[in-house]
């Protein structure tokens, strides 16, 4: 199926590694030319090295945290001086930290509020004026399923993932007028890097292999397996193209069953 990428211009912010890293690989894959921005360097350089052996070109890379809002404009207006337009915004950054009510400090809620929620609605106020000066657009966040499905010991993430959900709709209606779609995806449980830590983790406190945690962590999900990177960040590449059109304000779950509500 040919998506219709071939000559768009795209944004990754948090391309470095994981579902943001396999995001860039798919648009680059369709032809689309591709500016990753995020906090760690090396990550970029190693992530660049990487997809240029597999495609045999590099995608822009450009530092920035995404929570740094003047930064993230002079990464838009590189972009845009470099690649020459901007079609696509990919908003992968984000952090979770486990914790209940007692366990929070408000520094680390402000820390997570402010890179999962705030700095995604910046990210957007200053591309979409780019974006209107082209005759369509796409903008995807990825959000989680606990912003659907609550997981306990994770207030923080359940909340600030949760809140994309109406926040996303409320965009939608917005930005139809310039024909922008906006959309939310949530992952549920894939093999991350993050995932990866969090073996160490329970390693650490219980003991148990890693081999074990992922089979533990399998065991929840319908399909009794972790996803893998690139079975979302393909999904995602469809919902940026024009095949996809018709779909905005949604926040589709790509979780292998996880959630279980209807809607």
């Amino acid at each position: 199926m040919d998506l219709c990428l071939n000559g768009k211009v795209a944004w990754v912010v948090g391309g470095s590694e994981g579902i943001g890293y396999e995001c860039v690989r798919s648009l680059m894959a369709e032809g689309v030319r591709v500016a990753v921005s995020s906090r760690s360097e090396t990550k970029m350089a190693s992530a660049s090295e990487s997809i240029e052996k597999k495609l045999g070109k590099r995608p822009l890379t450009i530092q920035a945290d995404a929570s740094d809002h003047q930064k993230m404009q002079e990464v838009l207006c590189q972009i845009v001086k470099q690649l020459g337009r901007l079609d696509i915004l990919i908003y992968v950054a984000g952090i979770s930290n486990h914790g209940k009510l007692m366990d929070v400090e408000p520094e680390t809620w402000r820390k997570n509020w402010e890179l999962n929620v705030v700095s995604f609605f910046h990210a957007v106020r200053i591309v979409v004026p780019e974006i209107k000066k082209q005759v369509s657009g796409s903008i995807i966040v990825l959000g989680a399923s606990s912003g659907k499905q609550p997981t306990p010991n994770q207030l923080i993430s359940n909340t600030t993932k949760g809140s994309l959900i109406p926040m996303v709709k409320t965009l939608a209606g917005e930005l139809a007028e310039y024909n922008i779609v906006i959309n939310n995806v949530c992952p549920g449980r894939f093999l991350t890097p993050r995932r990866w830590h969090l073996a160490e983790r329970e390693h650490e406190q219980r003991g148990i292999s890693a081999e074990d945690y992922f089979h533990e962590v399998a065991s929840t999900v319908p399909l009794k397996r972790l996803g893998e990177p690139e079975e979302i960040a393909d999904f995602i590449t469809f919902l940026t193209s024009s095949k996809a059109s018709y779909i905005t304000g949604q926040s589709i779950s790509v979780d292998g069953g996880l959630v279980r509500s209807i809607i």
